[in-house]
């Protein structure tokens, strides 16, 4: 009864510090397991770290209660800065008198860095745009990158841009070379569906060979793709995440593009499809529906200069979307952070469907 008491006294004092926004009493420093003593009043010391998956900076200033420690996490990205032990925000002028600036919770744009060492990934359509990136990305996180794509020059640059990546160049429209290039290619942790094809037509217009050109290389080779890795990880018996790079589209269309809005309409039933049946194996399937990338693929869809700026003045961010954005959509995917996250679907549209 006793201790029960001493508990709600010690968070009213926390309550009341914070609502006079004063800086905490007899506060201790706490790193790597080790506690030392430090001034009541400020300055008070600090360490700011990067932890693994990169995104979030810790501001450790503990408060000594009994052996208790209060910790203050900082996210970047965030202003606010919160009790780890009665989750209450801190005052601007607490962190002033603590020597935090507020500049330490703002996160420079980039791609976001993560943690995939000792992990294997394997991303197709990786020789320009957002496979290039993700491939980019991948690397430099610690993953072992398997690049796949159809034009070899794209690889030679990217492998002389990242070495160590491992290049693996195919037609992805074409069933028996995939399987020639890909039936053996090994254990993969990670896989990125990302090769596709945009081929402009009007409806009336539209052709049997693009039609079949689209769907081989934006949904088949996705079936065909996830089928080997997955039979992979579930041999392995390990955990595995899979994303479909597909596209707003999938929700809304463009003129001219009846092939690939119909492409990336079956991808989001498929992704769907493959969570439900995965999911018992562990193995999470996810998308990203970007709007457009100014990718060379995406520039065929704003060559018309007026159409182009009609569509940017449709999404309410009015702009459209830079390729480190649906990159680190992507990566957040791939991570145990969304390892709760299946049979779902980001947009990264700067707010177009909402429009």
């Amino acid at each position: 009864m006793a201790v029960a008491v001493e508990t709600v006294i010690e968070a009213w004092t926390h309550i009341l510090w914070v609502l006079l926004d004063k800086p905490l009493p007899n506060a201790q420093l706490a790193s790597h397991g080790e506690q030392q003593q430090i001034p009541d009043r400020p300055p008070y010391p600090q360490e700011i770290q990067q932890l693994p998956d990169g995104m979030l900076v810790t501001i450790n200033c503990f408060h000594h209660r009994r052996g208790r420690p209060l910790v203050l996490l900082g996210e970047s990205g965030q202003t606010s800065v919160f009790s780890a032990a009665w989750r209450l925000p801190v005052g601007p002028r607490w962190l002033a008198q603590a020597g935090i600036k507020d500049t330490v919770s703002r996160r420079t744009i980039g791609v976001m860095k993560l943690n995939f060492r000792g992990l294997r990934a394997l991303v197709t359509g990786a020789g320009r745009g957002i496979g290039r990136g993700t491939a980019k990305a991948l690397h430099a996180s610690g993953a072992k990158v398997v690049a796949v794509t159809l034009n070899n020059e794209d690889l030679v640059s990217l492998t002389k841009e990242c070495p160590g990546i491992e290049p693996v160049c195919v037609d992805l429209g074409d069933w028996e070379a995939t399987e020639k290039a890909l039936g053996g290619i090994g254990p993969v942790d990670l896989l990125v569906n990302n090769a596709a094809v945009a081929l402009v037509q009007p409806f009336l217009e539209a052709t049997k060979e693009a039609f079949d050109r689209s769907f081989h290389v934006n949904v088949r080779s996705v079936l065909q793709v996830s089928q080997m890795v997955a039979k992979g990880m579930i041999d392995r018996g390990v955990a595995g995440s899979i994303v479909n790079v597909s596209s707003m589209v999938a929700y809304v269309t463009f003129p001219g593009l009846a092939n690939y809005c119909s492409t990336k309409g079956a991808m989001t039933m498929l992704t769907k499809a493959m969570a439900m049946e995965l999911g018992p194996h562990k193995i999470r399937v996810n998308s990203v529906n970007p709007t457009v990338v100014l990718t060379d693929m995406g520039k065929k869809v704003t060559e018309d200069a007026e159409f182009a700026k009609k569509l940017k003045e449709r999404h309410p961010l009015r702009k459209f979307a830079e390729v480190e954005d649906v990159v680190n959509s992507i990566l957040f995917l791939l991570s145990d952070s969304s390892a709760s996250t299946s049979g779902s679907g980001i947009l990264v549209d700067a707010g177009y469907l909402a429009s």
